[in-house]
């Protein structure tokens, strides 16, 4: 029984390392991971291959929206002041008081 619990909690640890490169965990969640961590050399490792599996993809990402020689001249002054007209048009609260075209 202490098992099955024990590889339950061992779970919930690699969900954890899998959210910490994100940001995204409670301040609780945190501390509890990072004290697993101390200890833990199967979820250390998994954080570095998660830290690399991150910063590559993020390359791929980075490279595959690249603007397009059409947005690099693209000029965004009509839309910038159609949205600041609607803004002001509609006041505070924005589209609930207003329709926006």
């Amino acid at each position: 029984m202490e098992r099955v619990r024990k590889q339950n909690d061992h779970k919930r640890f690699e969900r954890l390392c899998a959210l910490a490169l994100t940001d995204s965990l409670s301040i609780k969640e945190r501390r509890d991971i990072e004290l697993h961590l101390q200890g833990c050399e199967t979820c250390q490792a998994r954080i570095q291959d998660y830290s690399q599996i991150g910063e590559a993809g993020m390359g791929l990402v980075a490279g595959s929206l690249a603007l397009t020689e059409a947005a690099k001249h693209w000029d965004d002054q009509k839309a910038r002041e159609k949205l600041e007209s609607s803004i002001l048009d509609n006041g505070p609260g924005g589209a609930s008081k207003g329709k926006l075209d």
